[in-house]
């Protein structure tokens, strides 16, 4: 083993493998090893790095019908606010109707409404039973209320409940009824 560490320095074997094969013999025959290395260093050339031209990104111009598309499609503008006088109702609904341009309901859009004391979230879709562009929140009688329809840049303040009376009847909440179409 010892005689092959000797060989495999002479042959200008790596560093390493010679360093190994010397440890393995010491390890196995217990005795220690001198062996002399030369080694032969070859300069190495240094190249120069050569800087390639980078192309250059210009702004492209969007076409006015494509980010009026855009717009479009995120906005949603009121088309319909009805007073319901619905005494079957046990509370006062706020209730939202939204539509695709073609007058299809649209289900997943998302309902933002606010009140001095809070705000909250719902969606369409929820109720298939009233459409899948439906959406109902509960008004409480004392509250007015603000609306957003998703990120549509129309927002409705001043909502709430109306006072109704269907006949001769008590006085009850009434309801509201909002239709939203999209891209206005």
């Amino acid at each position: 083993m010892t005689a092959q560490a000797q060989r495999w320095a002479a042959v200008e074997s790596s560093e390493f493998d010679v360093k190994v094969l010397s440890d393995l013999a010491i390890a196995l025959n217990g005795e220690s090893l001198q062996i002399d290395l030369q080694l032969d260093i070859v300069p190495t050339i240094q190249s120069s790095l050569i800087t390639l031209p980078t192309s250059t990104l210009y702004p492209t111009i969007a076409n006015s019908n494509d980010v009026s598309n855009v717009v479009q499609k995120n906005e949603y503008k009121l088309i319909e606010n009805i007073v319901i006088c619905d005494d079957e109702l046990s509370e006062a609904l706020l209730q939202i109707n939204v539509i695709n341009q073609d007058g299809r309901p649209l289900p997943g859009i998302k309902v933002s409404i606010e009140w001095s004391t809070g705000s909250d979230i719902f969606v369409t879709g929820l109720n298939p039973n009233m459409g899948i562009g439906y959406a109902d929140y509960v008004m409480k009688p004392d509250n007015v209320y603000m609306l957003q329809i998703e990120n549509s840049t129309e927002v409705i303040y001043g909502i709430s409940s109306e006072d109704c009376r269907v006949g001769n009847g008590p006085e009850f909440d009434g309801s509201v009824l909002l239709t939203y179409q999209q891209g206005g």
